[in-house]
């Protein structure tokens, strides 16, 4: 079976079987990865006059009341509303679909990705016109899975040069294996502004040149899936947020020439 894809002029096809889900699971049993001080993703029984919300405790049903933080709770998509005062919620500007995409890994300790380092896959991104850019930091463990990143001790980052690469090179959804695009103790936030145009200090939407962009963070993409020219479909909830759990999905494609 083969999937054809027509997009902004372009032709893509992928035959893969099924599509690789590159979402963390979200854990709401205490399991699953932290950042940013976020408690631990809960579910809790409804509890009302005369219902618990559990049939294990002789409810006629299940029914939970969810606590979780998008921001550190696992993979998330996020908008400029992020670090404005106003903007899209998610969905607004997500309608779901296929995409083409390029998959990259690159090395980074604790330690900032340099442009430099996405400059390959950025000219391969170009050449398949590819909208959105996954990045796949080494060394790749499933602890990522898991691991609670601590404030005092950060992982990788993104320069602001970086960033900046990425949004020239015509990048509009950029997912990572990262908690965050930036340090994440730098409240100036200098990686998201690039890639949104947001300007130092400003607070609004309206003077963000690519508003219309998402990050997502927190993804896990296995070492099975070679760098390369995928098709995303990034899922998310209706949810009218500035950040909401998501699920990409990536199946491998080739771009056909006409």
């Amino acid at each position: 079976m083969a999937i054809e894809l027509f997009f902004n002029g372009c032709r893509y096809r992928s035959t893969a079987a099924v599509a690789s889900d590159v979402a963390i699971p979200l854990a709401f049993d205490g399991r699953g990865p932290r950042a940013f001080g976020a408690p631990e993703a809960a579910a809790d029984p409804l509890a009302v006059e005369g219902f618990t919300g559990r049939v294990e405790t002789g409810a006629s049903c299940n029914a939970s009341v969810l606590h979780l933080t998008p921001h550190g709770n696992g993979t998330h998509t996020e908008t400029v509303a992020h670090i404005t005062e106003d903007g899209p919620a998610v969905p607004a500007l997500l309608n779901g679909g296929w995409m083409p995409a390029w998959l990259a890994s690159v090395e980074a300790a604790n330690g900032p990705v340099e442009a430099t380092a996405l400059a390959p896959a950025l000219g391969r991104a170009r050449a398949a016109d590819a909208v959105a850019l996954l990045v796949r930091t080494r060394p790749n463990t499933a602890d990522k899975l898991m691991r609670e990143y601590p404030g005092d001790s950060p992982p990788a980052w993104f320069s602001e040069a970086a960033a900046q690469a990425v949004a020239k090179a015509g990048i509009e959804h950029w997912l990572v294996d990262l908690p965050s695009l930036d340090r994440m103790d730098d409240r100036a936030l200098p990686a998201h502004r690039a890639f949104f145009g947001l300007p130092p200090g400003s607070r609004f939407t309206r003077e963000a040149r690519r508003r219309f962009c998402t990050v997502t963070e927190m993804i896990y993409v296995a070492d099975e899936l070679a760098d390369g020219l995928y098709l995303l479909d990034l899922q998310v909830p209706r949810w009218n947020l500035e950040a909401v759990p998501s699920r990409p999905l990536l199946m491998p494609a080739e771009l056909i020439e006409e």
